[in-house]
């Protein structure tokens, strides 16, 4: 029995209890939005078009962690990523 993307969501959410995990609002775009805050009054944010890019996203996030000024400077492409889709006009 496969997995509807209800209740994927509600799993991740669960299992990422420090991110907020949400869709993206309709008429934005499509996918879905991970944040959480980091210590400094920082944030970090994640874009995935799938729930299975975003399992895959936080999960890396979670093995890496706050790497405090730099966090995520060797995954640069998290940023840029989520750049892009917000220059769409999210």
């Amino acid at each position: 029995m496969s997995e509807t993307p209800a209740a994927w969501l509600a799993r991740l959410k669960v299992a990422f209890p420090r991110w907020s995990i949400d869709r993206v609002p309709p008429g934005k775009g499509a996918g879905f939005i991970a944040r959480r805050r980091l210590p400094g009054a920082r944030s970090q944010s994640l874009y995935a078009p799938t729930l299975a890019e975003l399992e895959y996203e936080l999960r890396i996030a979670a093995r890496v962690g706050p790497t405090g000024s730099g966090v995520d400077a060797g995954r640069q492409h998290h940023t840029d990523r989520l750049a892009r889709y917000l220059s769409r006009g999210v």
